[in-house]
């Protein structure tokens, strides 16, 4: 099963055309300002912030809720490669915006590996956390790697899944390229032409964002956490899927709770906003 995610269209489209924008990358951008204390989201392998617009608008009111995005995801730095790392730096950028918990966090698929490991960093320091909610996250050990699996492709056909055009970069077509010399360009161009990418998009362009997806996906197949965590995870999981989460118990000193949630790993989204809600009614 694809286990990575990508920016939608508009958005990618919106910051590569903004200039003299202040850089996001590993800040906590406030997607909706709340009475309550804030929700802290974690980007997923593709490294934006703009699948949780759309979550944030869809949610009752209740907390702020603040997204992370990755480093490296503008091309002003490196990406990093460790989710230990993105842990530590994430973890600072929340304490910014809240210097002491009760923290809720959350992340959709790697964003939750990420989420989860910044609660192992935060009681680590003594800091509670009220809640930390993983969306159809796959447990530590259950990742593989796409090192050698061309990643720009693997990028756009899974930008592909996410805007639901599964179509849209087949396993004939994608096979057609694999051996192509000029398979980068022609792949922008199949992408370019079902609307997935803006029409003057480069490869140069679109180069730290496939960077972002590589180091992402190598961090989600490398991570092994030191521990368990004292908060109690709840897992909102995919109904239209197979894969098994029960390797999320091995990784809480609490029961986890499951709860199914309507659509696949990609569409889940749209409808885990009522559940998320109703976890975060309680003010911290």
């Amino acid at each position: 099963r694809e286990l990575f995610e990508a920016p939608t269209v508009e958005a990618l489209a919106l910051r590569m055309s903004v200039t003299g924008a202040p850089p996001l990358e590993g800040t906590a951008v406030e997607l909706r300002a709340g009475p309550r204390s804030p929700l802290f989201i974690v980007h997923a392998v593709g490294g934006g912030i703009s699948p949780y617009r759309d979550l944030a608008r869809r949610m009752e009111e209740g907390p702020s809720i603040y997204a992370i995005q990755a480093f490296g995801l503008e091309g002003e730095c490196e990406p990093l490669e460790s989710v230990e790392v993105m842990a530590d730096r994430y973890v600072a950028a929340i304490r910014r915006v809240q210097p002491s918990g009760p923290y809720r966090l959350a992340g959709w698929s790697f964003g939750g590996l990420v989420a989860f490991e910044m609660a192992r960093r935060l009681e680590e320091q003594d800091e509670p956390v009220a809640s930390l909610a993983l969306i159809d996250t796959t447990p530590p050990g259950g990742w593989f790697s796409s090192e050698e699996a061309w990643p720009l492709g693997r990028y756009l056909a899974d930008l592909a899944a996410s805007t639901g055009q599964t179509h849209a970069m087949a396993a004939e077509e994608m096979t057609a390229l694999m051996g192509a010399e000029d398979r980068d360009a022609r792949a922008i161009d199949l992408a370019k032409r079902l609307n997935l990418l803006p029409h003057d998009f480069t490869v140069a362009q679109l180069a730290p964002r496939v960077a972002v997806f590589r180091a992402n996906s190598k961090a989600g197949a490398s991570y092994r956490p030191a521990g368990r965590v004292r908060s109690k995870i709840t897992l909102f999981k995919a109904a239209d899927t197979s894969t098994s989460f029960d390797a999320w118990q091995e990784w809480s000193d609490l029961p986890v709770h499951e709860e199914d949630v309507q659509g696949n790993h990609y569409t889940l989204l749209a409808n885990v906003a009522g559940p998320l809600g109703r976890l975060l009614r309680f003010p911290t």
